[in-house]
């Protein structure tokens, strides 16, 4: 596979095809509605039963129920925390391997497998995590954030599926919208285009 190195906003531009992106609250829950509705998964029960044990099943479809539940307030009321324990633990997991894999074995084990290859794991990884520190700002998971989408903008952007897309945009968007807030807090000014 060949890497492009894209700057965020030649990303943010090119996954936009010229249409300016807007991020109004609950995006997030927009587009993964839209995204599981998409593939027929969009029965409530299965998809938070996903969250109840995230382990038994493949890392995309926990991946899908913790968008949803870091993203729409009509979550069950322990789907959020549930959501936040498992992207830590992905997070953690990324941080050492830098890589998102098809499964992987309870906290104990900490084992991985399968393959790593798939870019909507590391899109939906990215999606979730921006998410999650909308609603519970951690300087740990903003960090795995901007790993994620160092990685995911060298990627051709026609890889993307207008959803995939979607949620890539919202997680650039995120992340700049808080790298000014943190620039801001020390002082620092920062242009609009940055």
């Amino acid at each position: 596979m060949i890497f492009y190195p894209y700057s965020r906003e030649e990303a943010i531009q090119g996954l936009c095809a010229g249409n300016a992106p807007v991020f109004p609250n609950g995006i997030l829950a927009e587009y993964v509605n839209a995204f599981l509705l998409n593939r027929g998964d969009a029965e409530s029960g299965q998809v938070w039963s996903r969250l109840a044990d995230p382990w038994s099943g493949a890392t995309q479809d926990a991946l899908r129920a913790a968008c949803l539940a870091v993203g729409t307030a009509e979550a069950p009321s322990d789907s959020f925390e549930r959501a936040e324990q498992y992207l830590r633990f992905l997070a953690a997991r990324f941080e050492i391997t830098g890589r998102v894999y098809a499964r992987y074995a309870a906290p104990q084990g900490s084992a991985a497998e399968g393959e790593y290859t798939q870019v909507e794991n590391y899109v939906l990884l990215a999606a979730a995590l921006a998410g999650c520190y909308a609603r519970v700002p951690c300087l740990a998971i903003l960090n795995t954030l901007l790993k994620l989408n160092d990685l995911l903008i060298r990627f051709p952007l026609d890889e993307f599926s207008p959803e995939l897309s979607k949620l890539m945009l919202y997680s650039l968007a995120v992340e700049k919208r808080e790298m000014q807030r943190l620039y801001a807090s020390q002082g620092y000014r920062v242009s609009p285009g940055r």
